[in-house]
């Protein structure tokens, strides 16, 4: 993050530094640590031995505005990013619209729903976004620490 240092607090800095498989931020409105993690989200997606990121936000706008965050930060780090692409990702129900930026090192950022049922079959690394706001976030965390297990097995 040297190149950028000098647009990211400390704090951020401090965020990005942080290669914990949990991380947990108490935050209020508008602070940057969503920005800080497009950017990392970026990085990691950009290395070739990164990962991807499953972003879920409790809403449809937060979603796209992560996704365009995380691709401005590629685009501003240097980093191949292709275009946001507009998909569908299959529910139980339906088809939902998401969001996805695909790296050249084979990694993506997808911006999901907040539907536990939407990380099944996922790895990589999940960000859930403003938790509190989330209608079903007991089953969202048992769904996203099932990464952490994968981590544990496959590393």
């Amino acid at each position: 993050m040297k190149q950028s240092s000098n647009v990211l607090l400390p704090y951020q800095i401090k965020w990005i530094a942080d290669d914990s498989r949990i991380k947990v931020a108490e935050k209020s409105r508008r602070i940057g640590i969503t920005w800080a993690e497009a950017a990392d989200s970026a990085l990691k997606a950009a290395a070739r031995k990164g990962m991807d990121t499953w972003y879920l936000g409790y809403n449809r706008e937060m979603a796209l505005e992560f996704v365009e965050t995380a691709s401005a930060w590629a685009r501003q780090l240097d980093k191949a990013a292709r275009e946001i692409e507009e998909i569908a990702v299959d529910d139980e129900q339906c088809a939902i619209q998401s969001y996805r930026i695909r790296f050249e090192s084979g990694h993506k950022i997808v911006a999901l729903s907040s539907r536990p049922a939407n990380l099944r079959g996922k790895q990589g690394r999940a960000v859930i976004d403003e938790a509190a706001f989330h209608d079903d976030l007991p089953s969202l965390l048992k769904a996203a620490l099932a990464f952490t297990m994968w981590a544990e097995l496959s590393g």
